[in-house]
């Protein structure tokens, strides 16, 4: 069992580190496709490079044929929505495709470990595999977004201040948006420039913002581009508007920072009870792993110790749940 779980670990680093590989490759290709696009690559006549310099090899085109079939699928548009929200620079079509990777690396070690116990049991552990290694990314993901929205809502207050200032100041909201976009660290600056783009391309400010509360779904953004659409409608002073949301999102910080506090005892032993009973486990296996090994046999015992991990995470997801209060 030892040797297997080995070479299983090894086959699925492996798999891992080429996938990794692929990526990093892929998306330096692009970023200096980019960058030679932009700066411009000429001859000293004048005149573009060749275009045999842009052929695409077959592998990028083969990419290039992905990308149009998964741009038809509905959840296309849902990933690449949390990609953005998460702040990765990754496309749909590389998230799809490394996800996949990661399914197969699931399957592959399910099989391994369940070499011997017969052709249902493989299927259930290949089924299990591939359904944890599909979906293992996703609980990083979110985080990745809770992380980049806890910093944007962090910092909001001081960009909105830095933008009262520059409107008092005499400046437009342009200019305003381009002092906090020079101000303000990630992921606000990262924001508004992006605002700033979209509205350097046509688009209007507040189909602008509102793009931008699709990308981070904050409540005091949200309250940020009603304020802005309202004024839009029918004017008024933006500048006492923006200050008297800024003094909101402060209370609703600090209100927030309050509930945290009072509740960390509550977290902290909702996460003490989930990892005691594994835990004993361990410890149990470490002092007599010959007799605790049998609970992992087939049989009852393994539905039962199954049971009761599963309980232990309805049970530790549940109190997580008790203490998300809304502000």
């Amino acid at each position: 069992m030892d040797q297997s779980i080995a070479a299983a670990g090894l086959v699925a680093g492996a798999i891992l580190l080429i996938a990794v590989g692929f990526v990093v490759r892929v998306a330096t290709r692009a970023r200096e496709k980019r960058l030679g696009h932009f700066v411009g690559q000429f001859r000293e006549d004048g005149m573009p490079l060749d275009e045999d310099v842009y052929t695409t090899p077959r592998r990028e085109r083969l990419a290039q044929h992905l990308n149009r079939f998964l741009a038809r699928r509905d959840f296309v548009a849902s990933t690449r929505r949390d990609l953005l929200r998460a702040g990765l620079q990754v496309t749909p079509t590389r998230f799809f495709v490394f996800r996949v990777l990661l399914a197969l690396s699931g399957i592959l070690i399910a099989v391994m470990l369940t070499r011997g116990q017969g052709p249902v049991s493989q299927l259930i552990a290949a089924l299990v595999g591939l359904l944890v290694g599909y979906l293992l990314v996703q609980p990083i993901l979110r985080r990745k977004q809770q992380q980049r929205l806890d910093a944007f809502e962090n910092t909001f207050a001081d960009a909105l201040d830095i933008l009262v200032g520059g409107l008092e100041s005499g400046s437009s909201l342009t200019a305003a948006v381009e002092l906090v976009s020079r101000e303000m660290p990630p992921p606000i600056s990262t924001e508004f420039i992006r605002v700033l783009r979209d509205a350097g391309h046509g688009m209007s400010y507040d189909d602008a913002f509102k793009a931008m509360h699709e990308r981070l779904p904050s409540d005091d953004l949200g309250m940020f581009v009603s304020a802005l659409s309202v004024q839009f409608r029918v004017g008024g002073n933006l500048a006492t508007v923006l200050r008297t949301l800024g003094a909101t999102v402060r209370d609703r910080l600090r209100i927030r920072g309050d509930i945290k506090t009072l509740t960390a005892q509550q977290r902290m032993t909702g996460w003490l009870v989930t990892a005691i009973p594994f835990g004993m486990v361990g410890m149990l296996m470490a002092i007599n792993f010959d007799y605790m090994v049998q609970i992992f046999q087939p049989g009852p015992s393994r539905l039962i110790a199954l049971a009761g991990a599963v309980m232990v995470l309805i049970g530790n997801l549940w109190v997580r749940r008790i203490l998300r209060i809304e502000v």
